[in-house]
């Protein structure tokens, strides 16, 4: 579990899917649908996506 302030919006898209299971409140689904399926979320997806890159390649070049 996160602590509350670690939740940021990339948290949120991150774990969407787990969030869209657990919500016992309908209403708040589609608020979440809409963050998570917007061009805001593929831009923090693809942020976090090169992020990952840049580590794992570093990682590459330092065991070479």
């Amino acid at each position: 579990m996160p602590f509350p302030e670690e939740i940021c919006e990339n948290w949120v898209l991150l774990h969407h899917w787990i969030l869209s299971h657990v919500m016992l409140v309908d209403s708040f689904k589609r608020p979440l649908m809409y963050k998570t399926e917007g061009l805001a979320s593929e831009e923090l997806l693809l942020r976090n996506n090169r992020k990952t890159v840049v580590q794992q390649r570093r990682l590459v070049e330092k065991h070479k």
